[in-house]
């Protein structure tokens, strides 16, 4: 199965983006092989936030990986392009 969303939950993913300072967000792994298991498979993103303070920067990690999951429904696997 190849991961497709539709244009709403794309709008949402964009604005929460916006909302947690995300600069750039890359999908990897299964996602893009077609191989992704709605029932078991994560979702691997790779982000780079914006220059923020580190208490900003953790919340916004945090948040985001929070709101992409609940619009996901599954595992998120989260990696920041900046550690």
């Amino acid at each position: 199965m190849i991961l497709a969303l539709a244009q709403p939950e794309l709008d949402t993913i964009a604005d929460t983006c916006l909302q947690n300072n995300v600069l750039r967000m890359h999908l990897f792994g299964s996602s893009l092989s077609g191989d992704v298991d709605p029932n078991g498979s994560d979702l691997d993103l790779l982000v780079e936030f914006q220059a923020i303070e580190l208490d900003a920067l953790v919340q916004a990690y945090f948040a985001l990986g929070q709101q992409l999951a609940a619009i996901w429904g599954g595992w998120l696997l989260l990696d920041n392009a900046g550690s």
